[in-house]
This record gives structure tokens, C-alpha cells and sequence, in this order.
């Protein structure tokens, strides 16, 4: 046992299947929790048991009533030498119900004990997973009555292989009889023979007899209600088929019985219409064959014995949701009568009724229905329900204050989304017509003489819609594609497409440019917030309460014996690793630049493979995404030489993804590729039989086209009869007959290739198989079965460039979350002319803020860690940049001889200043201009010149040593300039790349010529005042970083938010290695 651990006590021992089961204390934390070894794994049986009993609890953490997985391992054991696994499990403070049963006296602690007990094995059996050894040693009670399932060693897992049997492993009083036989004979319906006997146990403090007298001896039982013994009855029949066939209907079964002995002598009225009724009965919720009458008093009551509730306030309603045992219901609450009225029955899945449960409160009565109509209603108590409610709900509010502590810290994401929304409206362009006419299969709309045509703005491919107020909302239809303009751009003419509404289009009005995909970004992301603000997410803590600071995240300290493959990690990046892998809930990464976050990343990526190719049956699934599509396909190509045995799936249109990822990892690349393998191989084959038969390949594809020709209905006569004339001929030729059963075989194969190359169903397989599944943080919900996907592990790359909604996508998919960043690096890009129009207003800080640095700051060390280490840049280049944007905590891990630059120009020197400071106000100064937008930008003439003659230089300097050059300048006419003059120069020897700052990110050169641009005679400087344009700006640079611009001007520390008198002075304390020079002469 590891020397971390203390061992308190030995907890049980299981000579059959080798493994002892110990409590120990994490000496560093002081948590006690359960490790269950199971030695000897290279025995199959050994092995079986451990790979069942982690993929079961794997499979169920979410349960409340199923002892919860902490962790596990499996390797040598350092004392013993012997192959072994450790299963990590939560400390349920109680004792077995074998030991507890003859302290549950009380008849409502014994139907508390069954209805939890029933909650735990519905959610399994729901969630694929049979116990197979139900008996009171493998259920736990605490002193409080709280219920927990262990032991899911011999359980089965539906579409689990595993070799080794552990058939002989069940406590046989309690197992059915046909498990009895063979284990693998186990059902559902085995179960709950198993619970049937251990209820039995509880009532009568007996062991079940066996399977033939269960009957009698539960009938001849004392201290049983005559109706549970009905049920045990039927839950232990000798023969299977006459059980319960799952939970829902033995709870169902069980309901009268908790509304008799765990609620209290409240009765609660809800009126039901006929609508709903008639929902019921289409979803096959109730039964067939009932009145109205019949359902309430019976299917519906069942149904919501033993109910929760919780209360939702809507835009223009309050609704209140009762969670029952297999559909809940939404109901508003009438205070004129007092009474509760269904809006919608919902049906539930136990997943998400037991995650209810964490925030629903129990209805401690009944629920009686009746219908809307009746004149009178039954004495009810639905106020002090009500009251109960509300008090629960203010209950839930002030714990904490949970949810006012999110809408303050991000409820601004809200408008931020709205008026996103409202901006891709009004950007729209719009066309208003006076009239419109429908003739030969066209649309020509007759054009407002006030609407502007740009003849260039459309093509044939372009989708016009048009908007219909609906609801507080707009509705958008399609109308068609742009086919031209007719009558000097008078006219319009629009071919409807199949799904054109031409009947709803108004007589005059207007219609738009498709803007339906920006829109539908915006409300993905939107519906991801509200899940979020719903708690409906995947991790094992609470996401909110963890991003607002009210409760911390959890974490299992246990990698520390960890075998890293990447054996140059320093040791920032290993304890990043080390943290992620200790997270049950979130991590955050900060990379300043060059520390190697890819590294990170890459290392997980090969730690999580090495985990699922020892543990199959728990594999781990893996999202990655990022905030752009360049980003994305970088990790792929950093990921490439890793994943060759890996199932990697890139999401994304093929022309926006780079080559590699759209040749080996795209799923349209995948898709074709195995349809051409699967349609090659089954051609030749079909090939072969037609040869072995004589019939020529070409004339069977003749024949195909002809036979397929003739299922079409609006075919002339002329060509039904020349496709009839060609069967005839080919069906002669080949003396076929028509009950040739062999040759209709070779039809349905031919339609099979036809229809494999059609079809989209292939995707969902791909999907569904993949192990690591990649696309931006949008874009990869855009394929349906990814959205349908819960991961294991979401790591958001470049996190700090994405805001709260484009990350929240994904975050709702996640088990555990890795968000890998910067916030000392660019922050998100946004339409600060959209924000500052709109009417609703928003800081553009609390914006740039408002994401990854806010939750960096929440988050405890144990669930951070900063990347220490840069390995990019000159130590001096290095150094400068720690010191301004990191407070003197980066370090160098290259030395200046790595990044030395063998140039006459700058040798010895790493970085260099040339400065236009001694040069007239007329030739330094900036130029404002602005565009076609009304947008002012800023460019400066002499900045630009100067930098091309060094371009030149460089060029000459340069030769064949292959250095690469970067320009950067925060202006963009300032590129503009530049990018023109480039392209004009003559160069030789180097190609140089001019952009912003927002393309270099993530990218790096040797040398970097950056231009300031701004200088004046007043003390503004725009976008030089953002340090994380700065720090992003001059940390691309490996060998030289080259400033261009006025330093007198930019060396004035009155000026807000200037770090250039910091940089300045850096320069000036190391002259030996940094060169400034006054444009016309050295300094």
C-alpha cells in the first residue's frame, strides 16, 4: 500500500475472487475513502471482476444510491510484485443491511429502504448494467437511512465483452434460479428476484428459502401488507416471464403502497383536460383500453406517487414541474381555484430524474387528478403546497446565493447574446418590393426604387428569406436562390426552393440575405448557457457554484506515481498533467507564451490512450476544441504522430480545415473512404457471380438502370415500354427466370452498393466509435450525433480567446473539463460598434474579463496551474516579456546561443528600437483615415518606409540562412500600406508575413518588425494602451524583435495603460543585448 495512505481498518476479505476491501486516510488531505484490491489480474476471472466493477460505477456515478467511483488503478504492486488493481471508492459511513435489518423496525424506514433501494437498480438496469448479486451484504444503510448499492463485481454490462467467467459468484439464496444456472442466463427480471428476496429478508428477518417454496413462504410471512406480498409474489416467480418486466413497472406496482406508509395525510388536486390524455395514451405512458376516470384514479396517481417538484418562472408564467417515476408533468397554478392544471406530460428518463433530485423537493402527500370540467373539486392542500414550494425554492436561493452570485458574475452573457442577435438582423441586407409575380416556375419581384442593389453581393447559390413576427420572436422562411436581376435591377427573379413558402409571402414588404446560420450560432450557444444556468451539465460537482466561488472543486489526489511519455516535460507541465488527471470537475491551464501548452495537451492526449488500452471497458472519450479552425487543425497536426491506432474524428466544412485533417481525420474523408472499400470489394464480388453465370457486368448495369427506371411513376409510355423491351431482352439473353431466387440476390446487393453510397446512417458509427472527436467551439455541435455526445474529458484550447456562450457548448458535453489559455494573451474579438448601438449596455472589460481570467482567479491552486517555463524565445526577449506581463515569473529554457542571429545588422543583439524621434512632427506623425465603413484607422508614412528599406537589408543579410519574417502593426491601414509595398519589392532571399496581431497568435518567426504607427502632439495611443496585444505582438519573435515608431512619444508614463516606458527602460538597462537606433543615426 502507498506510503500516502494510512489503512484504518479492514472492511471485508473474498477468498473466490482474491480481493480484500480496506479504509484508509489520504495522510495529505485527511479524506477517508474505500480501495478495493483485486489481486492476481492476469487471471481472467480477477480480471473480469475488476473491469466489471469499474465500467458498472463508471457508468453510474450520477446515482445517488450507487457508492460513487473515485478513482482506479492497476499495475505491480511495489511489495509484493504481484499484477494488481485498486478500485477507489466513496466511505459510506453505515453498515450492511445484513447487520442494520434488525434495527429497521419502523414500517415507513423499511419502504424507505425498498423505494431507495428500487431507485438505485432502475437507474442501472437504464443505464445497461445488471447487478446480478442483489443481497443484503452488498447494501449498504447509514445511520440517517440513506441507501447505497456496492459490489458490481459480478454484475453485467450490456455490449461489454469480457473475457473470464464469473458465473459462480452470486449469493445464491438471493439469486434467481436461472442465474443460479449459468450467470450470463441473468436479465432485468433477475434482479428483481434478487430485491423481491431481499425485501422478504427485511420483513420477516429470514433468508429466502429456495426458489420453489418462495411462494408459499411469503404468503404464510406475518408483519407483510397483504398487497406486498402480491408483489413479491410476483417479483420471485420461478419462472421469469411472470416477473415485473423492468423498475417502472415495479414501481408503479409499489406506489400505493409508499402513498400508504411514507406520505403524510395531505392530498393534493391537479386537473388534467382531454388533450393530455389522449398524449398519454399516442406515447404508450398508460395503459390501453382505460377511461379518463380509470387513468387518474389509477396509471396517473401510480405514476406520481412519491413525486418531486420544482417550480420554473418563465417569461410570461410560473410552472411547476412533478417529476414521477416515468413521465413528469408541467402545470401552472390557477389561484382563482386554487388548483393545479397540466400544461404537458414530459416523459423522464431515471438519468435525469435522479439529477433532480439534487434541486426538486419531495411531495410528502398524494397527488389526486380530475378532469378540467368537473364542477366541484376534491378537499385539497394545494396552497400549503404551494407555500412549501416557494419556500423550498427561496430555500435553494439563499444557499449561498448560488444562482445570484451567477446572474451577477455572468448574466451579462445574456445580453451579450441578444444583442448579437439583434445586430446579424439589422446587418441583413434587405430588399423591399412593391409587388411580386409567380409564373413559370419563378418569383420577380418588382424592387422599391429606394433599395440599393449590389449587383456583387449575390449568386446563384445565394438563399434569400423572409421574416414573420411570431411570439416575441421572429420566424424565418425560406424563399429561394438568386437567379438575376431583369429590367436595368428593377426586377429581381428568385427560383423557390422545395421548401419555399410562397403562399405566406405578403403582397409588398421586404426579404433578406440568408442570415439563418450566424443566428443559429448565436442561439446554440444560448441554449448551452441556459443547461448551464439549469445545472444541466455532466461533471461531478456543481459547474455554477464551482464558477462563482461557493464551493470548491473536487479532486483525488492519486497520480502521483504517474509515467509521463514525453520525458522533456519541465515540472510545470507535469503537475498540469498531474492536476488534470486529479480533477473530477475543472482545470485551468495558463500558457504564456512558448511554455509548451501544446506539450500538455499532447501529453494528455497519449496518458488518456494509455488508459483505455488497459481498461477497455471504461474508455474514455475526448472532446478538443478550440476557438478557431487554424487552431484546431494545429493541435491535430501536433497530435498526428500520437493517435495512428487512435479513432480521431475532425468536425468542420472541408474547405475551412487544413489538408491533413481533411485527408486523414475528417469524417466526410472517413465516410467515403470506407464506402469505397466496402462498394469495391462487394463489386468484385458481384463481378465474380455474374462471371460464374455467364452475364456480362455492362448489360446487368444496363438491366439495373432499366428496372430501376421503371419504379419511377411519371415515366412516358414510350419509355416504360423501351425499359420493358430491355428487361425482357436481358432476363432471354441470360435465361433468367422470374423466381430465380440466386439473381433477386444479386438485385438487392447491386441496390445495397447504390444506397451505402447515399447514405448518412454510417455517420452516426463513426461518431459513436471515435475516441477523440475535434472541431472549433461552435462548430463541432453542429453534427447531431457529436451534439448527442456526453465526453469524458472537453479540453477547450486558446480558452481565453473564447467567450463564456462559445465555450459553454461544449462545457454541458463534459465529465471533466481542461481549459487551456492565456488571459495575458488576446482576449475575445468583439463588434464593439454592434455593443455600443445596442440599447441594452455592456462593458466591453467585464466582456474581455468576463470568462477564462474570471474562473482562473475563482479556481483553487489544487484545479490551476501556470506553464513556467518559455522555450520560444531569446533569453532577452524572454526576460522582458516576463518581466512586463508575468511579474518576473517566467523563466528561460533555451539559451542565448539557440537564438543567437548570425546578421551583420543586429549581431550580438536581440532586440532593437528605430526610432523617428528626431524627425519633424510632419514626417513622424500618424495619418487618421478612414474607410468605406465611417471606421477611423491611422497610418503613418515614414514608419512604413523605414520599414521596407529594412526589409530589403534583411533580404541581403539573410541570404540562404532561412530565417522568417513577421510584420506586425496594430492598424489596419497601416497593413494595408505595408502589404502593398511588399508585394511591390523585389526580394530574393526571404518571404515576409504582414498581419495583425489576432493572425500571429499561436504562430512564431525569427525575426518580428513591429510598427507602432501612433505619434502626435497629443498623448493618445489607442490600441498600443492593450498589453495583450503587446505581450502577443513581441512574443512572437524567436530571435529579433524590431520596434519601429516614435520613443520619445511612446516614453510617457502619463499616459493610462502604457507599457512602452517599462519596455523602454528594459531596453536602456540592457544596451550589450538591445539596440536602439535614432532614425538617421545610432544613439
Amino acid at each position: 500500500m502507498s506510503a500516502q495512505y494510512e489503512i484504518l481498518d479492514v472492511l471485508h476479505e473474498n477468498p473466490h475472487s482474491n480481493s480484500k476491501v480496506i479504509l484508509v486516510r489520504d495522510k495529505i488531505t485527511g479524506k477517508e475513502f474505500v480501495i478495493k484490491r483485486i489481486i492476481g489480474l492476469d487471471n481472467p476471472l480477477h480480471r473480469a471482476i475488476f473491469d466489471k466493477e469499474i465500467g458498472a460505477l463508471y457508468k453510474l456515478r450520477q446515482s445517488e444510491h450507487i457508492v460513487k467511483l473515485l478513482d482506479y488503478k492497476q499495475g505491480k504492486s511495489s511489495q509484493t510484485g504481484v499484477f494488481e488493481g485498486r478500485i477507489f471508492l466513496e466511505y459510506v459511513d453505515g453498515d450492511t443491511l445484513q447487520n442494520k435489518c434488525s434495527q429497521i423496525i419502523n414500517i415507513g424506514d423499511k419502504f424507505n429502504v425498498i423505494q431507495q433501494l428500487v431507485s438505485a437498480l432502475r437507474y442501472a438496469h437504464e443505464s445497461g448494467i445488471i447487478h446480478r448479486d442483489i443481497n443484503p451484504k452488498n447494501i449498504m444503510v447509514t445511520e440517517d437511512g440513506r441507501v447505497k448499492l456496492i459490489d458490481f463485481g459480478i454484475c453485467k454490462i450490456k455490449g461489454m465483452s469480457i473475457k473470464g467467467t464469473t458465473f459462480r459468484y452470486a449469493t445464491n439464496k438471493y439469486a434467481a434460479p436461472e442465474v443460479g444456472y449459468h450467470s450470463e442466463n441473468a436479465t432485468e427480471r433477475s434482479d428483481i428476484y434478487s430485491l423481491g428476496s431481499v425485501i422478504y429478508f427485511m420483513f420477516t428477518k429470514n433468508e429466502p428459502t429456495v426458489p420453489d417454496n418462495m411462494s408459499t413462504a411469503i404468503k404464510s410471512a406475518s408483519g407483510i401488507d397483504p398487497l406486498l406480498k402480491d408483489v413479491l409474489i410476483r417479483m420471485t416467480s420461478i419462472n421469469p416471464l411472470n416477473r415485473f418486466e423492468n423498475m417502472i413497472d415495479l414501481e408503479i406496482s409499489l406506489s400505493p403502497l409508499y402513498k400508504k406508509y411514507l406520505n403524510n395525510n395531505e392530498a393534493y388536486c391537479v386537473t388534467i383536460d382531454s388533450a393530455k390524455f389522449e398524449f398519454l395514451r399516442k406515447n404508450n405512458l398508460v395503459k390501453a383500453g382505460k377511461t379518463n376516470d380509470q387513468l387518474m384514479k389509477e396509471d396517473i396517481s401510480s405514476n406520481f406517487t412519491n413525486a418531486t417538484v420544482f417550480m420554473e418562472k418563465r417569461v410570461d408564467q410560473v410552472v411547476y414541474i412533478f417529476d414521477g417515476i416515468n413521465y413528469s408533468m408541467h402545470c401552472d397554478y390557477d389561484e382563482a381555484s386554487q388548483l393545479f392544471k397540466v400544461l404537458q406530460f414530459k416523459r423522464i428518463e431515471a438519468f435525469y430524474r435522479e439529477r433532480n433530485k439534487k434541486t426538486y423537493m419531495a411531495v410528502s402527500g398524494i397527488i389526486v387528478f380530475q378532469n378540467s370540467f368537473s364542477a366541484k373539486s376534491w378537499d385539497h392542500n394545494n396552497y400549503q403546497l404551494l407555500n412549501r414550494i416557494s419556500d423550498h425554492i427561496d430555500a435553494i436561493r439563499s444557499k449561498k446565493n448560488i444562482n445570484i452570485e451567477y446572474t451577477n458574475n455572468y448574466g451579462f452573457w445574456y445580453d451579450f447574446i441578444k444583442i448579437m442577435k439583434e445586430d446579424v438582423r439589422k446587418r441583413a441586407a434587405k430588399f423591399y418590393y412593391d409587388r411580386y409575380e409567380y409564373k413559370n416556375n419563378l418569383l420577380y419581384f418588382t424592387l422599391n426604387k429606394d433599395t440599393y442593389i449590389d449587383a456583387e453581393s449575390l449568386s446563384t447559390i445565394s438563399v434569400l428569406i423572409c421574416e414573420t413576427a411570431t411570439n416575441n420572436d421572429i420566424s424565418l422562411k425560406e424563399i429561394g436562390t438568386f437567379e438575376k436581376y431583369i429590367e436595368d435591377g428593377n426586377i429581381m427573379v428568385i427560383k423557390p426552393t422545395r421548401n419555399s413558402e410562397i403562399r405566406r409571402l405578403p403582397r409588398s414588404g421586404y426579404f433578406c440575405a440568408d442570415y439563418r446560420m450566424e443566428i443559429a450560432q448565436y442561439k446554440k450557444q444560448e441554449r448551452a448557457l441556459d443547461e448551464f444556468q439549469r445545472e444541466e451539465y455532466n461533471c461531478h460537482g456543481n459547474l455554477k457554484s464551482i464558477f462563482v466561488g461557493l464551493e470548491a472543486p473536487e479532486i483525488f489526489p492519486n497520480s502521483r506515481t504517474i509515467k509521463y511519455f514525453d520525458h522533456n516535460l519541465d515540472d510545470a507541465q507535469k503537475m498540469a498533467i498531474r492536476k488534470i488527471l486529479d480533477a473530477r470537475d475543472i482545470v485551468l491551464i495558463q500558457g504564456p507564451p512558448g511554455t509548451g501548452k501544446t506539450n500538455v495537451i499532447v501529453e494528455l492526449i497519449r496518458q488518456i490512450r494509455a488508459h483505455n488500452q488497459k481498461n477497455p471497458t471504461v474508455s474514455q472519450k475526448v472532446l478538443i476544441v478550440s476557438q478557431s479552425h487554424a487552431a484546431v487543425d494545429k493541435i491535430l497536426e501536433d497530435l498526428d504522430p500520437y493517435v495512428e491506432d487512435v479513432n480521431v474524428i475532425r468536425i468542420g466544412y472541408e474547405e475551412k480545415i487544413s489538408l491533413l485533417s481533411r485527408e486523414k481525420y475528417s469524417l466526410d474523408n472517413k465516410k467515403k473512404t470506407w464506402v469505397e472499400n466496402i462498394v469495391c470489394k462487394s463489386r468484385k464480388n458481384l463481378e465474380n457471380e455474374l462471371m460464374n453465370r455467364g452475364i456480362d457486368f455492362s448489360s446487368f448495369e444496363q438491366f439495373m438502370i432499366a428496372f430501376d427506371d421503371l419504379q419511377i411513376s411519371n415515366r412516358t409510355a414510350e419509355e416504360e415500354t423501351a425499359n420493358t423491351n430491355i428487361i425482357s431482352d436481358f432476363y432471354q439473353k441470360y435465361k433468367i427466370g422470374e423466381n430465380d431466387k440466386e439473381f433477386r440476390r444479386l438485385i438487392i446487393i447491386q441496390n445495397w452498393m447504390r444506397q451505402l453510397i447515399e447514405t448518412n446512417n454510417i455517420e452516426e458509427y463513426f461518431i459513436r466509435n471515435a475516441s477523440i472527436v475535434v472541431g472549433t467551439c461552435s462548430g463541432f455541435a453542429a453534427n447531431p450525433f457529436v451534439n448527442d455526445t456526453i465526453f469524458d474529458y472537453v479540453i477547450v484550447d486558446e480558452a481565453a480567446k473564447a467567450t463564456l456562450p462559445e465555450m459553454m457548448v461544449s462545457l454541458v458535453k463534459s465529465k471533466k473539463v481542461v481549459l487551456v489559455g492565456d488571459h495575458m494573451q488576446l482576449p475575445p474579438v468583439f463588434d464593439q460598434g454592434a455593443i455600443s448601438r445596442a440599447d441594452t449596455k455592456i462593458s466591453i472589460d467585464d466582456l474581455k474579463n468576463g470568462s477564462f481570467e474570471r474562473i482562473f482567479n475563482i479556481l483553487p491552486e489544487a484545479c490551476k496551474q501556470v506553464l513556467s517555463t518559455q522555450y520560444r524565445m531569446h533569453p532577452v526577449i524572454g526576460e522582458m516579456i516576463g518581466s512586463i506581463f508575468y511579474g518576473n515569473k517566467l523563466q528561460n529554457g533555451v539559451g542565448a546561443e539557440e537564438r543567437e542571429l548570425d546578421l551583420p545588422s543586429f549581431k550580438n543583439y536581440a532586440m532593437a528600437w528605430m526610432s523617428t524621434s528626431s524627425l519633424p512632427g510632419c514626417k513622424r506623425f500618424e495619418h487618421k483615415i478612414s474607410n468605406e465603413n465611417g471606421d477611423d484607422s491611422y497610418v503613418n508614412y515614414q514608419e512604413a518606409s523605414i520599414l521596407l528599406e529594412l526589409i530589403k537589408k534583411l533580404d541581403l543579410e539573410i541570404g540562404d540562412k532561412g530565417y522568417s519574417i513577421g510584420v506586425i502593426t496594430p492598424y489596419r491601414a497601416q497593413l494595408n500600406r505595408i502589404q502593398r509595398e511588399i508585394a511591390l519589392l523585389e526580394l530574393k532571399n526571404i518571404s515576409v508575413e504582414a498581419n495583425t496581431v489576432d493572425a500571429f497568435q499561436g504562430s512564431q518567426k525569427d525575426i518580428i518588425l513591429y510598427s507602432t504607427v501612433r505619434s502626435s502632439d497629443l498623448p493618445r495611443i489607442g490600441f498600443l494602451r492593450e498589453h495583450a496585444r503587446i505581450n502577443v505582438s513581441f512574443s512572437r519573435a524567436k530571435r529579433l524583435l524590431v520596434i519601429i515608431g516614435d520613443m520619445e512619444f511612446l516614453n510617457n508614463p502619463n499616459i493610462p495603460m502604457n507599457k512602452f516606458p517599462e519596455i523602454i527602460e528594459y531596453m536602456l538597462k540592457h544596451k550589450d543585448s538591445c539596440h536602439i537606433i535614432q532614425y538617421g543615426g545610432d544613439k
